[in-house]
């Protein structure tokens, strides 16, 4: 965890976080929210969008800012403040495109070694689940914590906040 990542602000529950994304051209405000499934107060979807300049929100904006491994990085971090404080939790994770999806399944078999010392992730195939394997096409991702000690050696050994 020692890519570098945006400061953010967030709420005291850590579901809604709040960032710019930066670079020569311009700056991009950006929020993550963890909202709970209604059919689930268990499993949180994790949402990435842009703050529009009207002040609405957008998933499908491209930024191009030529940051995406920062704000991946940010998005990471949002997700170790959420399971601080919600360890019992899960959280789905679905691309707002299928090329967005595919992005997070590219970085999650990158780091899957990693990820896995501090949580297990499933990828989901049409509703079914099943432990994350590299060179599998998957619809969408569910992570939960494994091991909060290294959830909390993970925030700390790095705290850029």
């Amino acid at each position: 965890m020692k890519q570098k990542y945006y400061k953010y602000l967030s709420d005291e529950e850590c579901l809604w976080f709040e960032f710019e994304s930066v670079s020569k051209q311009k700056t991009v405000k950006k929020v993550i929210v963890y909202s709970p499934f209604q059919e689930s107060t268990d499993v949180f979807n994790l949402g990435l969008v842009d703050v529009l300049e009207d002040g609405s929100y957008s998933d499908k904006t491209v930024t191009n800012n030529d940051d995406m491994p920062i704000v991946m990085a940010t998005v990471i971090r949002t997700l170790l403040r959420f399971f601080e404080k919600n360890p019992s939790k899960m959280v789905y994770i679905e691309g707002s495109t299928v090329e967005r999806t595919r992005l997070y399944q590219i970085i999650v078999a990158r780091e899957i070694s990693e990820i896995e010392k501090t949580f297990s992730v499933y990828g989901l195939l049409d509703s079914v689940s099943e432990p994350f394997q590299k060179n599998r096409k998957y619809n969408a991702f569910v992570v939960i914590l494994k091991n909060k000690e290294n959830l909390l050696k993970l925030l700390y050994e790095n705290n850029g906040q």
